[in-house]
């Protein structure tokens, strides 16, 4: 299949967007303290450099807070979705032009992007409201799932402006 301009730059971007969701997903660097100790955190646990290591939150003495339960809920639903969109959207272009594969793939990588940078934003939003003296600073990884999300909602838009164009032939079912 010929595919627009548009939807072979979507496919980089979606590609893209996932490597950087799952560099800032993985990692503990959501968080990070500028005095102290120069501790860090994320989504899964909070590191001590200069003594204990990391320590998931159940370990470390205190309890998961809730909005890193909500927030690994909503990464978690990007993740799935991303991955399940991209596979979506390679049936379609690869294997039958199906509207169906096309609106279902959009929608999961518009829906991803949207919950995943509102889980982020959650996490973070609250996480610097917690910091009453102001010793914690967004790091590196709560950066890239803001941008992974951004980005995944600009392909999907990518994807839907040639489809509404009528530049995008479907298979009849």
């Amino acid at each position: 299949m010929n595919l627009p301009t548009l939807f072979k730059v979507a496919f980089g971007l979606v590609a893209l967007s996932l490597i950087l969701f799952l560099a800032g997903f993985a990692s503990n660097f959501w968080m990070k303290s500028t005095r102290g100790y120069g501790y860090h955190f994320g989504l899964w646990a909070i590191c001590f450099p200069h003594s204990r290591g990391c320590l998931s939150y159940g370990n470390s003495g205190s309890a998961t807070p809730a909005h890193a339960y909500a927030a690994r809920f909503l990464t978690i639903y990007q993740l799935i979705a991303v991955i399940v969109g991209i596979v979506l959207l390679c049936l379609f272009a690869f294997k039958s032009p199906r509207q169906s594969w096309a609106k279902s793939g959009y929608s999961l990588l518009l829906s991803a992007g949207i919950l995943g940078f509102v889980g982020a934003v959650i996490f973070i939003g609250r996480e610097k409201s917690l910091d009453y003296y102001g010793y914690v600073s967004v790091s590196w990884s709560g950066i890239l799932v803001i941008f992974a999300g951004i980005i995944q909602v600009v392909s999907a838009v990518l994807i839907i402006l040639p489809i509404r164009r009528g530049e995008v032939e479907f298979e009849q079912v």
